[in-house]
């Protein structure tokens, strides 16, 4: 018997801006790493399921079954059960896991020590800004989701990526420094069903600002607290 599984929600647009069954990919959107410009490339502007951005791809796989069940629900309309009947719940958890697998999952992760001065001076911290200096900032960060208004608590970069075992299950996380690459990488691997442009001409030249703004114990705090990003992503001051 063919089971009709629906992925097109009666209210909602998708599950979340940063997956596309369509073109088959998530995007994880680390804040302060080059995202909403990506982000804006790749949405829609629709109505979502969970409209907060900032989900892990743990989060984001945990949501696709509760998504497909509120796709299915109310489905039933025939007697006695035929081939248009909705699916079983061992089916949608089936899917749901074999849906996520198939996708290809990317993010952007960004020099900790350039993006915790970005997460001092955005938007958002101005009111923190105007309070502290920066070194006194810097000694009461704890998490790489500080002063952000969307995620959950996140202690590295690379916790968006993990997980609940601690394991990377991401295909792609690019450098925002290497940008440009990445861009052509992930237009190869998706056989060209993303296609991305560099929108932040100016990054470069902010992320080379940020040093000026460290002495040798702001230097160190960054060190320790973001050591997990530094020692897998192989970043330097």
């Amino acid at each position: 018997m063919k089971l009709n599984i629906f992925l097109e929600h009666p209210k909602y647009k998708c599950l979340n801006e940063n997956i596309n069954f369509i073109k088959n990919f998530i995007y994880i959107a680390v804040p302060k790493t080059g995202s909403t410009s990506i982000r804006n490339q790749l949405s829609d502007k629709s109505t979502y399921f969970i409209s907060n951005p900032h989900l892990t791809l743990n989060q984001t796989k945990d949501l696709i079954y509760p998504y497909l069940l509120s796709c299915n629900l109310g489905r039933n309309r025939n007697f006695p059960t035929t081939q248009n009947s909705p699916p079983s719940d061992f089916e949608l958890r089936q899917l749901s896991s074999e849906l996520f697998k198939r996708m290809f999952k990317f993010g952007s992760v960004r020099n900790p020590w350039a993006r915790v001065y970005s997460l001092y001076t955005r938007k958002e911290a101005i009111q923190c800004k105007q309070k502290i200096s920066f070194s006194l900032f810097l000694k009461n960060i704890r998490f790489a989701n500080d002063t952000c208004l969307h995620p959950l608590r996140t202690q590295n970069q690379l916790d968006w990526f993990l997980d609940s075992n601690g394991r990377n299950i991401a295909n792609y996380i690019y450098k925002l420094e290497d940008l440009n690459k990445a861009i052509n990488e992930i237009k190869d691997l998706t056989n060209g069903q993303i296609i991305l442009k560099n929108k932040n001409l100016n990054v470069n030249n902010q992320a080379n600002d940020y040093r000026k703004y460290y002495d040798e114990e702001g230097k160190n705090i960054v060190a320790k607290l973001f050591e997990k990003d530094i020692d897998f992503f192989k970043y330097l001051f």
